[in-house]
């Protein structure tokens, strides 16, 4: 409910200025220029989840006197987020198992921030914008890569007494991928899909959208190929398999972009993907960059139709990654559903130092794929286990049947990237009391008392794989000797205790912002009191514990 009243306010205001105008025109005829603003939706507001005051163009002048006077602006927000419904504790009796699929996006943590620094507190940030999942894999961990080549992931496991709930453990499973080997890579054929509509008309979109490119521009090899593929109310192959070594060339093409029309996404997607096959180099990292406010308002348009869209050509040995810009009308929901269905990964960029952060200290990560559709199983064990939540992806969320149906879909990992898993555990001592139906057979209940607390199983594809081809799997199990029984903080936990005390302050920040029923006694004024005094010496650490503590109740 918070944040509602002030939204609510804003609709009445905007009802009443409407109404007054057209009460005394009766019919008002629009300029030719703006006629273009009015299908991209520049100048139609409509409501969507969240609060808060959002920047948005003004109106025209509807008085006939003035036409070029803009009228007062109004707070309107249409940001769209898809709805989360956070993991709720579930009893091993009943579902030993939880299945999901990998993750790698970072776009959530940034957004958030964006939202942070432009003063919005927690009652204005729609809950479905917080994905903890991608909180905790925005940051780098000291996690070892695997020990063998066969491996795809070294895995870690810490867990330690829960820091919000005296009841439960918090594990914190830590993941990093093998590294690609980039000088054996036959290079790359990079296609910039670049939204131009109308609604890119802003400081934080179509410039910073030139300046990331161009940043991404000075990391590729002189014969690496570029192409630019644009779309508004039409398509247009802007610049068509030039050399990076002809860096003026696409400078002057990127440059000279400017924005104006309605937004058809899906031309532009086919249309790239054509220019993409047309220089596809084999063995080569072939990517189409997707950068867009996700505002589609011609062609398709709704979420199921665009994911079928992509889907259909990711066997191609093509790749969609998606960077996402702006404010006031960001589609978040679009930009997520398109770069899940193209096998790429999603960020968004609030920023030049977040251009700078993904396209040169993460580029392998962001630009070389080591596996397709990784998927992670846990299967904990009822001997020692009575109960799990597991905390976010719960979007990336399978049945336990998929994990071994190599037909689905499932995410793609990057060179060297870190995952974080993090789940809740009750352990059998629990005082803590779970719904559990009761069995007339009773198999699988008991589990069996061989020290392991819980079994992870990976599956994955090696790049440019199809659905129809077979994966490869492996089964790690995890005991007692992860658990260390001492608070956050404490020496006892090791060397990577710093990580798993990290992680902690990150889920309940998530769980603040989402107003979880899972808090437990945590409040914004302890928490921002702990992270200040961590002091992190890592700087996207020690900037996280700023924003905790810029935010407001």
């Amino acid at each position: 409910m918070r944040g509602r009243q002030r939204v609510l306010a804003a609709m009445l205001a905007g009802l009443l200025v409407a109404s007054a105008a057209l009460f005394a025109l009766g019919c008002a005829v629009l300029k030719e220029k703006d006629t273009e603003k009015v299908m991209d939706g520049g100048y139609i507001p409509a409501l969507s989840a969240g609060g808060g005051t959002y920047a948005m163009e003004s109106f025209a002048a509807l008085d006939g006197n003035s036409p070029d006077e803009p009228i007062p602006d109004i707070p309107w927000n249409t940001e769209e987020y898809a709805a989360i419904t956070e993991h709720g504790f579930i009893s091993v009796a009943s579902k030993p198992f939880s299945t999901f699929a990998a993750d790698v996006d970072t776009a959530s943590y940034c957004n958030l921030r964006r939202m942070i620094r432009d003063g919005w507190n927690l009652g204005e940030i729609p809950a479905g914008a917080v994905r903890t999942e991608e909180m905790l894999n925005y940051f780098t961990y000291s996690f070892p890569g695997p020990a063998s080549a066969e491996d795809l992931f070294g895995v870690t496991a810490i867990i330690g007494d829960c820091p919000w709930n005296p009841d439960t453990k918090l594990l914190v499973l830590g993941l990093k991928a093998r590294e690609a080997d980039v000088a054996a890579s036959a290079g790359n054929n990079l296609v910039f899909l670049v939204d131009v509509s109308g609604s890119m008309d802003s400081p934080d979109k179509l410039p910073l959208l030139k300046e990331t490119f161009t940043y991404l521009l000075e990391q590729l090899g002189p014969e690496d190929t570029v192409s630019i593929v644009t779309y508004a109310s039409g398509e247009a192959v802007v610049l068509d398999g030039a050399k990076a070594a002809q860096r003026r060339t696409i400078l002057d093409a990127l440059n000279g972009l400017e924005a104006h029309g309605a937004t058809n996404g899906q031309a532009g997607l086919a249309m790239a993907y054509e220019v993409a096959a047309r220089h596809f180099i084999p063995g080569g990292n072939n990517r189409i960059i997707l950068a867009s406010d996700g505002d589609l308002n011609v062609g398709i348009t709704s979420m199921s139709d665009l994911e079928n869209f992509v889907a259909a050509k990711r066997d191609g040995g093509i790749y969609l990654s998606v960077l996402g810009f702006g404010t006031g009308n960001y589609k978040d929901t679009k930009m997520e559903t398109i770069a899940d269905a193209g096998n790429g990964a999603y960020h968004y960029i609030d920023c030049p130092e977040e251009a700078q952060r993904i396209f040169g200290e993460q580029l392998t990560r962001t630009m070389y794929t080591v596996a397709n559709d990784v998927k992670f199983q846990l299967e904990f064990n009822p001997a020692y286990v009575k109960g799990y939540r597991q905390i976010g992806y719960e979007n990336r969320e399978l049945t336990d049947d998929q994990f071994t149906d190599d037909r689905v879909d499932a995410g793609e990992v990057g060179s060297g990237a870190q995952l974080v898993v993090a789940y809740e555990l009750v352990l059998t001592d629990s005082p803590m009391e779970l719904f559990t139906a009761d069995s007339r057979y009773g198999a699988g209940t008991a589990g069996v008392e061989n020290g392991e607390w819980f079994a992870l199983n990976i599956r994955w594809k090696e790049p440019g794989s199809t659905a129809q081809d077979a994966a490869t799997q492996r089964t790690l199990a995890f005991g007692e000797e992860c658990y260390t029984p001492h608070p956050a903080g404490s020496e006892n936990l090791g060397q990577l205790g710093g990580d798993w005390a990290f992680a902690g302050q990150v889920i309940r920040f998530g769980m603040l912002l989402q107003d979880s029923e899972n808090l437990g006694d945590t409040t914004l004024p302890a928490l921002q009191e702990e992270v200040m005094l961590s002091r992190w010496s890592d700087e996207r650490r020690a900037e996280f514990a700023r924003l905790v503590n810029r935010v407001m109740e």
